[in-house]
């Protein structure tokens, strides 16, 4: 895999520029360079700075042993070359085995090479709780390394090799990279102030825009907030892709559910509801991508603690919906409405910085796509005669966009408690287009 990775750096070379044309023809130059290595499951390259009628190339390899390389020709072109490499899917026992060494590698790295101490530089502790805290947390760290060096001495496990600085390119390559080190430098200065994110849930409850709920659904919401708090103070890029790898998880419940009261014969009304959650799934599933491409998820801690609790949150909205749906629903718009509030609050936060920086390349082929079907579904109470076309010219209306988002969301989730989606459901099926008429 790593010789295809450089194979690829190598071929890329040969093109001085590439571009994201939208579907209005503007080119968007610029876009973020995403690279990330076989220490994490999954290896992705997209480039993008340039003029117009240059072509376009991705490459993207996934645990699944997806290979795909797709060649975009240039602008007005009437066709589309798309070349794809599928390896056959291993057994399921296959691929958990696989997912688990690449794990495995990747929390042995995490202690040999104290990837800990990225948290502990980004929020010292400032209390002497919290420095006993972390100071067991180290003594931990360094006991598990020690543990790992005598296994691998013992050759229980495979000796464990340094990770790669960096990628020996030449040219064009080496300038990308440098302005990928650029751009990663950058993202490390943004800021987010949990209380300042209170501060703005408590103006909002206070304007009579609260989420009413019971105490019992409050206090589940505000202990997962609490978690966030502690978990990414000061790390804000992690605590986004933490909060959308959480927030997929509803819709997958309710399309679960669905599908179940369906089989059952208890409600069969419910494919257009389906659609719209699958919809609003594969919003936050661009989101999630984009926080990816920021590096969000680059940590073995971060990636444990957001994957453990989104299969955890999973199953207790399965069966809070099979008993109220009503109340899944209510736990959804907190989330969401608290997901608008920490939005709103970083991009207000970090408006000249982010301004400063290109938007990935995810969120460009995502907001300025040809086929916006997808992005129009979800948004239940939004016309179609008017829809959303939002810009995306930078990581500041990147983030503005899933703020937004996230307030369309919680208008759903509000629709969906009072049985008014219905209605607009009703209302977007009139306004559509009329095939054949």
């Amino acid at each position: 895999m790593r010789n295809v990775a450089r194979s690829l750096i190598a071929t890329a070379n040969l093109w001085k520029c590439f571009a994201v044309t939208t579907a209005s023809g503007q080119v968007l130059p610029g876009c973020i360079l995403r690279m990330r290595t076989a220490a994490f499951p999954g290896t992705h390259f997209n480039w993008s700075p340039g003029p117009a009628n240059v072509p376009q190339l991705s490459f993207t390899t996934t645990p699944m042993y997806f290979f795909f390389v797709s060649w975009l020709l240039p602008q007005g072109s009437p066709t589309c070359l798309r070349l794809c490499w599928t390896f056959p899917l291993r057994p399921s026992l296959g691929q958990a085995w696989s997912n688990f060494q690449q794990e495995l590698l990747a929390l042995r790295q995490s202690f040999r090479f104290d990837d800990f101490a990225v948290i502990s530089e980004a929020n010292p502790p400032r209390s002497a709780l919290g420095r006993a805290a972390y100071g067991v947390g180290q003594a931990v760290v360094d006991g598990l390394g020690a543990l790992d060096r005598a296994l691998e001495k013992g050759q229980v496990l495979d000796k464990l090799r340094p990770r790669p600085i960096t990628i020996d390119v030449n040219g064009d390559g080496s300038k990308l990279l440098n302005e990928c080190t650029e751009i990663r430098a950058k993202l490390k200065q943004l800021k987010l102030s949990n209380k300042a994110v209170w501060d703005r849930e408590h103006a909002r409850e206070r304007a009579g825009q609260a989420v009413e709920t019971p105490w019992f659904i409050k206090a589940v919401y505000l202990s997962l907030c609490v978690l966030l708090d502690v978990l990414f103070e000061n790390r804000p890029i992690q605590r986004f892709w933490f909060l959308e790898t959480v927030a997929r998880m509803p819709y997958f419940s309710y399309i679960s559910m669905l599908h179940l009261y369906e089989s059952f014969g208890w409600w069969r009304a419910g494919a257009e509801l389906r659609k719209i959650h699958f919809a609003e799934e594969w919003n936050e599933l661009h989101h999630l991508q984009i926080m990816e491409s920021l590096g969000g998820d680059q940590l073995w801690f971060d990636r444990f603690c957001g994957l453990h609790a989104a299969v955890v949150y999973y199953w207790i909205l399965l069966g809070l919906y099979f008993f109220s749906p009503e109340l899944a629903y209510n736990f959804s718009e907190l989330i969401e409405a608290h997901a608008v509030d920490t939005y709103g609050e970083f991009v207000d936060a970090n408006e000249e910085q982010l301004k400063s920086l290109p938007p990935p390349l995810v969120a460009a082929m995502y907001y300025r796509s040809q086929d916006l079907y997808m992005f129009d579904s979800f948004q239940t109470s939004q016309p179609l005669r008017n829809p959303r076309r939002p810009t995306c010219k930078n990581l500041y209306d990147v983030f503005c966009n899933i703020r937004d988002d996230e307030m369309e969301h919680v208008k759903t989730m509000r629709a969906c408690q009072d049985a008014t989606v219905q209605q607009d459901i009703v209302s977007r099926r009139e306004e559509g287009p009329r095939i054949g008429l």
